[in-house]
């Protein structure tokens, strides 16, 4: 009884919105990951096919 005295009163919705809050964070970092390897992937894939583009065609019409 009186420990429950001593300790301030819990408060559920802080403690709600906080974790809230953590959640948010965390899908905002794992969505920019997401992004930054969808455009390396996608920048990965251009350059290979424009390399292999280049070497088919571009060296047929140069010679």
């Amino acid at each position: 009884m009186l420990i429950s005295m001593l300790l301030p009163p819990k408060n559920d919705k802080n403690r709600k919105e906080k974790k809230s809050i953590k959640t948010n964070i965390l899908n905002n970092n794992e969505l920019q990951t997401s992004l930054i390897i969808r455009v390396f992937a996608t920048n990965l894939a251009v350059g290979y096919f424009h390399a292999n583009y280049e070497r088919c065609f571009v060296k047929k019409v140069l010679h």
